[in-house]
């Protein structure tokens, strides 16, 4: 077995810490969403996170096909970073603030607009890495948040609704499949 390279070790760092994050911060935003209808106060919150985390997997996983490198893939990486950086900057600016949601707005924005600077200034590995780790477990996170709407309704016998939000989540399935290509990808170039 080789040694890992020198110059990978940050990177795969960076990976984990971005990754833990992610994780921590879209599990608990997604579980804390399950069971919540239209006519709660906070579905405008769920609805923000489900788009949010359609657009940050989406654009993640086209990645593969369309390139890093070109302007589109620029484009594309910036979309998935703000969107998913979005979700952070939401997520812990507002569990910091014991869940105030106009300082928790305004982290995602802040969030937002720092993330999309950085992967348009910066444009070093470690950004491309750590928005890509960010968009994989977001579109794995919307797979499961689309997979449990299509059990919902699978359960209550609305077949038509529940194959459609099934479909939708196989194919986030298979753009988180394509992230992890991609990270790979970066990691090996790293």
């Amino acid at each position: 077995m080789e040694p890992i390279p020198k110059q990978l070790i940050p990177l795969l760092l960076i990976a984990g810490v971005v990754a833990w994050l992610a994780v921590n911060a879209f599990s608990s935003m997604i579980f804390g969403s399950l069971g919540t209808t239209a006519a709660d106060p906070a579905w405008s919150y769920v609805v923000a996170l489900g788009i949010s985390l359609a657009i940050a997997g989406a654009s993640c996983g086209i990645r593969v096909k369309i390139g890093s490198k070109s302007m589109v893939g620029r484009f594309v990486t910036t979309i998935s970073g703000t969107a998913s950086s979005a979700l952070l900057g939401f997520y812990y600016g507002g569990t910091i603030t014991n869940n105030n949601p106009q300082i928790a707005i305004a982290s995602a924005v802040f969030g937002g607009i720092v993330i999309a600077s950085a992967i348009i200034f910066v444009r070093r590995k470690f950004v491309a890495v750590a928005v890509t780790v960010v968009g994989t477990v977001a579109s794995y996170g919307f797979a499961f948040f689309v997979a449990s709407i299509a059990i919902a309704y699978l359960s209550v016998q609305k077949f038509l609704a529940g194959v459609i939000w099934g479909s939708l989540s196989v194919g986030y399935i298979w753009l988180t499949i394509n992230s992890l290509t991609l990270l790979v990808r970066e990691l090996r170039e790293g």
